[in-house]
């Protein structure tokens, strides 16, 4: 049987209405060999805080190592698991809670599948912790203000979160949805144009280029530049192969003014010079 090395919890006995309501707060130092938990195992949304050590969260097809100090959410819609990483001493807070309003105030706060974290500042641990503990130090008669508690402490780490999260007003987001395959598009036509930054490309399509970039990286899972890149060592790759020898030619034709520099990029993401690229295609035997 796994040992809990340090486990506590208290729980509301006070349940007012269905928009949200809170079950219990909990605190758990983990054991090394404590196994994988998921959003699955309850019907309701744990909001957790890495105070300690570090988790490493699996979603989307995706494998993160979360460090403290951190939040993240097991949302019961949503397939996500977490298990503490190996060889760390791993403290964390969680606190559930469900009602009619829990998926809105998670969505509020973009913490959603795609990405189901936040990472905190240094200088926000402490009060973060704060807010946990004072659950823990005091005791109720009135379950009616053990209630009341428990929500504004909730209300807290949720203004928290708020407060961590770039500031993106909800018109423009429910305004991008709709279009961000769009941006994905556009990058996939002008990629090969040497004046393509996040702040051409975010213009052209009527958005703020911070919030742009913030777009493109959620549904691409790469910074804007990163993906340009790869798109045009793609387009590079291709015209070697269809028999293109020129080097400088080359480079121009896929979006660099810098021959040496589009060397030097081809080189990092394809482990061979262009030179040496084209070299071996031409030793390839022809169909």
């Amino acid at each position: 049987m796994k040992k809990r090395l340090l486990k506590k919890t208290v729980v509301n006995r006070y349940k007012l209405g269905n928009d949200l309501l809170i079950g219990h707060y909990g605190n758990e130092i983990l054991s090394c060999d404590k196994g994988a938990v998921s959003s699955r195992d309850w019907l309701t949304y744990r909001l957790h805080y890495v105070a300690r050590g570090g988790v490493v969260l699996s979603f989307c097809g995706k494998i993160v190592e979360l460090n403290a100090p951190a939040f993240f959410i097991l949302r019961p819609e949503f397939a996500i698991t977490y298990s503490p990483t190996p060889n760390l001493t791993t403290e964390i807070y969680w606190v559930s809670f469900t009602g009619n309003f829990a998926a809105t105030y998670c969505d509020l706060l973009r913490l959603d599948s795609a990405a189901p974290f936040v990472k905190v500042p240094a200088q926000r641990h402490a009060p973060v912790r704060r807010t946990f503990n004072d659950i823990f130090s005091h005791e109720y008669d009135e379950p009616l203000m053990q209630n009341v508690a428990f929500t504004k402490t909730l209300m807290t780490l949720f203004f928290e979160l708020y407060r961590l999260q770039p500031h993106v007003d909800a018109t423009a987001e429910r305004h991008a949805r709709p279009h961000m395959q769009t941006m994905i598009e556009y990058v996939n036509v002008h990629f090969t144009d040497p004046s393509l930054t996040v702040a051409s490309a975010a213009q052209a399509l009527g958005f703020n280029p911070d919030y742009f970039s913030k777009i493109f990286k959620r549904e691409t899972s790469v910074p804007f530049t990163r993906y340009v890149a790869q798109r045009r060592m793609e387009y590079a790759v291709s015209l070697f192969q269809n028999g293109a020898t020129s080097v400088s030619q080359t480079a121009y034709q896929c979006g660099f003014t810098d021959s040496l520099y589009f060397s030097k990029v081809f080189t990092r993401y394809n482990h061979v010079s262009p030179t040496a690229f084209i070299q071996a295609n031409r030793s390839k035997p022809k169909p």
